[in-house]
């Protein structure tokens, strides 16, 4: 029955002898209708997702040392915080990395990266000139 009642909805789709039969523009605007969804949906994280360039300096890179006081594996980015000499003041710095998917297919583990760990971390620095970068390389610091 459902074969019978599906090739019935494509021969009325069919253009016979250059007539179009009433049936077909819907059959045309339903899909068409499908598509454009499917595109609008697709395009949608595009655009809401901002640009690495568009926050972050690639030309300037520095590495920083210090101990993580807080981690944070939530969308979109995995963040941590650390504490970082500067003389004889402590500063706080803001490290972001990619989605915590993406970090976990490339072989980082939840417990890698905890509170009271030093770490070692090359970033590209933040353009407005705070404490925030995006980690090129992070790695466990020696005590």
């Amino acid at each position: 029955m459902g074969g019978q009642i599906w090739e019935a909805t494509r021969l009325n789709c069919q253009i016979k002898s250059g007539i179009v039969p009433q049936k077909m523009t819907v059959c045309l605007r339903v899909p068409t209708l499908v598509a454009g969804m499917i595109m609008l949906f697709q395009v949608a994280p595009v655009v809401a997702h901002h640009s690495l360039e568009a926050e972050y300096d690639s030309k300037q890179s520095i590495t920083l040392t210090g101990t993580i006081t807080k981690t944070d594996w939530s969308n979109p980015h995995v963040h941590f915080l650390m504490d970082v000499k500067d003389g004889d003041r402590t500063v706080n710095w803001q490290v972001e990395m990619g989605s915590p998917n993406a970090q976990l297919l490339s072989g980082w583990k939840l417990e890698d990266l905890k509170p009271g760990d030093r770490v070692k971390v090359s970033v590209y620095r933040a353009r407005d000139g705070s404490n925030l970068g995006f980690a090129r390389k992070v790695a466990k610091a020696s005590p």
